[in-house]
């Protein structure tokens, strides 16, 4: 997973839209307590009601809209099953 750091640019997909946002802070609380197993979640410039995981963005759109297109397909096909 990459490690962003304060002030990159980044991208967040929401589930219904991808954001392009900054990296406003770095929690690094569990890194220091785990060290390199800890977990780093970020805050961003943007209302989430909370900190995101590294796994939940990426500095690529390219990245954030596949995941997008991904989760879209996935879902259509499990309403399709239903």
């Amino acid at each position: 997973m990459a490690e962003f750091k304060q002030g990159d640019i980044v991208w967040y997909n929401t589930g219904d839209h991808i954001v392009k946002c900054t990296i406003t802070r770095v929690d690094d609380q569990w890194r220091k307590k785990y060290g390199k197993d800890g977990v780093l979640y970020y805050e961003i410039d943007e209302p989430v009601g909370r900190s995101l995981a590294d796994y939940e963005l990426t500095y690529s759109f390219d990245e954030a809209s596949a995941d997008f297109v991904k989760t879209f397909n996935e879902y259509a096909q499990m309403r399709k099953e239903a």
